[in-house]
């Protein structure tokens, strides 16, 4: 919600024993100030959060919507992603996505039973990658 990924911002809620097992792997001095000097004003910054709720609803509809219409069986999500189950060629069609400006990640590193996660992206980041051919043709494949 608060766009900081690429600043290594995050946080975790969690009983105390996984946070603490978290915390074992987590480098030593892994952000910077300007890093967190960002997320003290991220977090300042509701109406931005209340945007990126809106913006991130309303196009995970339209991206679940979409899938569907193409045959895919994406999971129901209330996240920034969407997990896609297109079957074991994952990696084939996340490197055709790739191709078309899409990032998508096969998950099955995560012990996921579902072989493809598809971040959101907004509508203009999405008419700029390209068509939905690839994921047409991984239908038809399915078939």
């Amino acid at each position: 919600m608060y766009g900081l990924a690429g600043l290594r911002i995050g946080y975790a809620i969690g009983d105390t024993p996984v946070l603490e097992a978290m915390n074992r792997l987590r480098t030593p001095f892994n952000l910077t100030g300007v890093s967190q000097a960002a997320a003290l004003a991220a977090l300042d910054d509701a109406g931005h959060v209340n945007r990126s709720i809106q913006e991130n609803a309303a196009e995970r509809a339209k991206l679940t919507k979409g899938l569907s219409a193409l045959g895919l069986r994406p999971v129901r999500s209330h996240t920034n992603f969407i997990f896609i189950d297109i079957g074991q060629e994952a990696q084939e069609l996340c490197d055709e996505l790739l191709h078309e400006g899409v990032i998508v990640r096969p998950s099955a590193g995560w012990a996921s039973p579902m072989p493809c996660a598809s971040p959101l992206a907004s509508p203009k980041k999405r008419s700029a990658a390209g068509s939905d051919e690839p994921l047409a043709r991984q239908t038809r494949r399915q078939k």
